[in-house]
């Protein structure tokens, strides 16, 4: 920097670069002010300058140096290298020391506190901000964050039981549950729950998340302008929004009589099978939760659906929607109905397995995997 263009920037006074200093006698706050820039944009400081604009110059510059070189060095975490240089005006010696944009942030005092620069002053990070300056430098991850208004009664232990079971081959106990949580960073060292342990295993996430949800729309024709003919709000757990919108778009919506049939032989079965989209009320969060669903015709006016989560040990999520709310609605090809679930039993759900096995022969595969008797259910047009 030459003589001209320092007078200009004192001319035009501090800003968010920009901190004048009258001399090394504050020393916590040429700290606070080398650690605000590094986390920032970087910046200079300039010594020998009043806050008014006055020049009375720095007298020792080699000792100046040594001193503002240790602070960045011995007071900041990490240490903070700067490149100092000096420019002569009126025959008085201006030291600037220029302190880049760190490349390790963030950094902080020696005294633990962190600092950003905000318009021309350095005042303290605020959690959010030290968060961004965290996930700047990869030092923690978004997913990672706690929640800290949630608690780990918030997180449903049986849903991660089941993951582990079911995707990782493991059968945790439950003095193992706390281990293998907070190993794959769903819960702090507190057990507080982070924020993929909420989106992914929370009891209602969007309690915590509200934005965490999938809109779907299908629309008849290419008329964008035409209201949606279906529209769902895909709510609850990622793997469960994840699993709607797919089914939403690929088995039904994108084409509401091709959607009507689905490729068995993509679970085990034979030829094309009828499918239709059941939606149900959560028991929980009271919102809509659609998903595609093999059927038959009962014979008798309704349909006949199979619960079998494929075999798991406990019941799907849709039909414990239905035990707490059994009005439903539903579409068949193109054809859409309110009903209202029951469960078959006696002689009737007999037949009904029957029907279904016969049409779907993997359903006798899932009901030995598992203790439960796999509920059939009817859904009866209203």
């Amino acid at each position: 920097m030459n003589e001209s263009e320092l007078k200009q920037k004192i001319e035009k006074g501090e800003d968010f670069h920009t901190e004048f200093k009258e001399n090394l006698g504050n020393k916590e706050k040429i700290i606070k002010e080398i650690v605000s820039f590094a986390n920032t944009d970087g910046g200079q400081l300039i010594f020998g300058v009043t806050d008014t604009g006055d020049i009375p110059g720095v007298e020792n510059v080699d000792e100046s140096m040594r001193i503002i070189d240790d602070l960045a060095y011995q007071r900041c975490e990490p240490p903070i290298t700067m490149v100092m240089e000096t420019v002569k005006i009126d025959n008085k010696t201006i030291l600037i020391a220029n302190i880049p944009k760190g490349s390790h942030r963030p950094y902080r005092t020696s005294g633990g506190i962190y600092y950003i620069r905000s318009s021309n002053r350095c005042r303290q990070a605020s959690r959010e901000e030290l968060l961004r300056l965290f996930q700047a430098g990869e030092s923690i991850y978004y997913d990672e964050t706690t929640v800290h208004r949630a608690h780990f009664n918030d997180l449903d232990p049986d849903s991660f039981a089941e993951f582990l079971h079911r995707y990782m081959n493991i059968k945790a106990n439950e003095s193992e549950i706390n281990n293998y949580l907070k190993n794959l960073r769903l819960i702090d060292e507190n057990n507080i729950p982070t924020t993929s342990g909420i989106l992914f295993f929370g009891k209602k996430p969007q309690f915590f998340f509200q934005s965490s949800r999938v809109i779907c729309a299908y629309i008849r024709g290419t008329d964008l302008a035409v209201p949606p003919f279906n529209k769902k709000d895909m709510m609850g757990r990622i793997p469960d929004i994840l699993e709607n919108t797919e089914n939403f778009i690929d088995l039904y919506l994108r084409d509401g009589e091709a959607g009507h049939y689905w490729d068995a032989s993509l679970g085990g079965g034979k030829g094309l099978l009828t499918t239709l989209l059941l939606t149900t009320t959560g028991r929980k969060s009271g919102k809509p939760s659609i998903l595609p669903l093999i059927y038959r015709p009962t014979g008798t006016g309704g349909f006949c659906v199979i619960a079998s989560k494929g075999g798991a040990p406990a019941h799907p999520s849709w039909y414990l929607n239905l035990e707490a709310n059994p009005k439903v609605h539903i579409q068949v090809a193109t054809e859409t109905f309110d009903a209202v679930a029951r469960v078959a039993e006696g002689v009737e759900r007999e037949r009904l397995w029957k029907l279904m096995v016969d049409y779907y022969a993997p359903y006798t595969d899932y009901q030995a995997a598992t203790q439960r008797q796999i509920p059939v259910v009817v859904l009866d047009p209203v």
